[in-house]
């Protein structure tokens, strides 16, 4: 390796198609990686598309943003901590709210669970506890 040079490529295996030959890259520290053309290609069209997507969504919210403005002004002038404070319990409540939602969901089917437990016992004679849905495995709802 040249002094000032970082890095020494070299040719491993040929290929009909020279973008698919694999190259190997060397540096300090024998440090090695193996690739193509074809990959660097490749990582180029997913960084490139990944950036007009991160451009897009900073052009979207600095969009809401100036509509929340517009709307309350009085948001620009909240210092920073209290826009995070605000930011903050806004997702908390949220995250709250829809775990509410889940729970009374998972609530009912665990009473629907009881229910069934029990018109299964008297219709097929197998003797069950009362279903217990803080326990856990075959404990829920252990034989009498």
């Amino acid at each position: 390796m040249k002094k000032n040079q970082k890095f020494q490529y070299r040719i491993s295996e040929v290929a009909t198609d020279e973008y698919d030959s694999k190259i190997v890259k060397e540096g300090y520290f024998k440090s090695k990686a193996t690739f193509s053309i074809n990959d660097i290609l490749n990582d180029i069209e997913r960084l490139r598309k990944k950036k007009i997507e991160l451009e897009a969504e900073n052009n979207l919210k600095r969009a809401a943003m100036e509509n929340i403005i517009n709307h309350y002004p009085e948001v620009k002038s909240l210092a920073d901590k209290m826009k995070i404070a605000v930011f903050l319990w806004q997702e908390a409540k949220g995250r709250i709210d829809i775990n509410n939602e889940n729970l009374t969901a998972i609530n009912e089917v665990l009473d629907n669970y009881a229910k069934e437990i029990d018109e299964i016992a008297k219709q097929t004679g197998i003797k069950l506890h009362k279903p217990d849905i803080n326990a856990k495995g075959k404990d829920i709802c252990p034989k009498i």
